[in-house]
């Protein structure tokens, strides 16, 4: 029995290492659609959790729950101690066990087990079906932000003991979500924004919003064979998706209902983040250097460079990327297609207008210069 109950927790801890991925899985987890969570403190809300499978019963379980900042498990008295107030259908348990713990201020973990390797009844003693699985208590406290947040439950195993000992797990291949309403909490006072005169930035809102006039938003689609990006016009600022935004200097302020559950989101191509982020080596951050102009530019080892709330930065896409990624418009050209004679006398200025070389012979203009951005003869043209 020990051996079997030690294989047991080992399915469970190791997650999906044991799953069944075949399409023999019927599992079905879910939980409440939504739910009103009032930022008070004191009032506790029930979510509740349902499991079904026409073809299978589970002898222990666990998944976690995203929820959202400042919302943690209430704490219930059971004789002279205070417990988390996480309970099993008593119709579907048998000597089962179960538990939670916040690993973290947004995400709840939850195992049940049986000590005996018994199976969830799926029914009541005296017939039908029953679905709930377990309940938690959930309480808000009045630092919790007001808001419409998009709660998820992911990470789900069921775990199962065949008759001939045999155990394996089924999980939930995708993350099921509910509305997490919360009333009497923090109002959000709103993102202000300036562009300034570069033109272009970058931006992520915690809520669906329009966008007001001066600002052209686009979604980042990836980069083509010139390093330059791909960008895709957007009608409207979607909640939790980071932008790549162009306009003339002006300043901006955006509200809109809270939906930002964590503190930073991605694409497969942009994250944008609601808190201070060290930005990982092998990402691009929109900068405008002296020498090169405004671009993505890619942060390399012993580079510390901090985003701030609501900004953007360009995911690693790999080691053999250009320093620099650049926007559509940008119209630089390699030195070798600058349509002037190479022995033609040129100046050659930085991308800030300093002359750094005078009346050089066009094939020769760039020798010497470090990688950057030059202007010839009206051209911006780009040294790698």
């Amino acid at each position: 029995m020990k051996k079997v109950f030690l294989m047991l927790m080992l399915v469970l801890l190791t997650m999906q290492a044991f799953a069944q991925t075949s399409s023999d899985n019927t599992l079905q987890v879910w939980m409440d659609q939504r739910v009103e969570l009032t930022a008070d403190g004191t009032t506790v809300t029930y979510l509740t959790v349902y499991e079904y499978d026409p073809n299978q019963n589970y002898v222990a379980f666990n998944m976690a729950l995203s929820v959202p900042k400042g919302t943690k498990v209430h704490q219930s008295k059971d004789g002279r101690v205070y417990v988390n107030d996480i309970k099993l259908n008593t119709d579907r348990k048998a000597d089962h066990i179960i538990s939670c713990g916040m690993p973290d201020d947004r995400t709840i973990k939850i195992i049940a087990y049986s000590p005996t390797n018994m199976s969830l009844f799926p029914d009541k003693q005296d017939g039908g079906v029953v679905k709930e699985l377990f309940t938690v208590g959930l309480v808000s406290d009045n630092s919790t932000i007001n808001g419409c947040y998009r709660a998820e439950m992911r990470d789900v195993v069921f775990v199962v003991r065949e008759d001939d000992g045999n155990i394996y797990g089924n999980i939930i291949d995708h993350t099921e979500y509910s509305d997490f309403v919360v009333v009497a909490g923090q109002d959000f006072a709103g993102v202000d924004y300036t562009m300034t005169s570069a033109g272009y930035g970058t931006l992520i809102l915690p809520f669906d919003c329009e966008i007001p006039a001066g600002l052209t938003v686009f979604e980042c689609d990836g980069v083509d064979d010139n390093c330059k990006l791909v960008l895709n016009k957007v009608n409207s600022f979607a909640a939790n998706t980071p932008y790549i935004l162009k306009g003339s200097p002006a300043s901006y302020h955006f509200e809109g209902v809270y939906k930002a559950l964590f503190d930073e989101y991605a694409t497969p191509y942009m994250t944008g983040v609601f808190a201070n982020k060290k930005v990982p080596v092998g990402a691009y951050v929109l900068q405008n250097q002296a020498d090169e102009g405004l671009a993505f530019y890619r942060v390399y080892d012993g580079t510390d460079l901090t985003i701030s709330p609501y900004r953007c930065y360009i995911n690693c896409l790999g080691d053999d990327t250009d320093r620099s990624l650049r926007f559509p418009d940008d119209n630089y050209t390699d030195a070798a297609n600058v349509e002037i004679s190479p022995k033609e006398l040129v100046d050659v200025f930085t991308s800030s207008g300093i002359k750094v070389k005078s009346l050089v012979e066009m094939g020769k203009a760039l020798e010497g210069l470090p990688a950057g951005v030059y202007i010839i003869n009206n051209n911006k043209v780009i040294k790698k």
